[in-house]
């Protein structure tokens, strides 16, 4: 399933909180890009891995099972852990993908592992040093 997910966002490119693009667009974006992909590589929307691989996307998007929420919430950790090393290695300040992981995290494990980030962004930051984080 994470990486049906990520297939439809390497199609279309990592749509961030500063595209400016509605979810539902994203979403459509996404679904056309599943599509295409299916249609290309598996003979048809008909054929059983093109279905297979459309339901899970579609189970993803709609985050309707148990997996399809862990899932989304190691998605938006790793978005948050690639926000860090971007911000550390490149100077840059990513405060909307912090904000936004924070905002989606639910489950306990996971908040708890993005605090754990946001202290050591605010070490480093504060040090003004790269940490060992890779």
């Amino acid at each position: 399933m994470a990486l049906v997910h990520d297939m439809a966002e390497a199609i279309v490119g990592d749509i961030t909180p500063d595209d400016d693009i509605c979810e539902q667009e994203k979403r459509e974006l996404e679904l056309e890009a599943m599509q295409t992909f299916c249609l290309s590589h598996f003979l048809g929307e008909q054929s059983h891995a093109a279905k297979e691989f459309l339901e899970l996307w579609q189970e993803y998007e709609e985050d309707s099972t148990v997996e399809a929420r862990l899932v989304k919430q190691v998605d938006k950790l790793e978005m948050a852990l690639q926000a860090y090393v971007y911000e550390r290695d490149q100077s840059a300040n990513l405060d909307d993908f912090f904000a936004s992981a924070k905002s989606k995290l639910h489950n306990e494990i996971f908040k708890d592992w993005l605090a754990r980030v946001l202290k050591l962004r605010e070490e480093v930051t504060r040090k003004g040093e790269k940490s060992n984080l890779e």
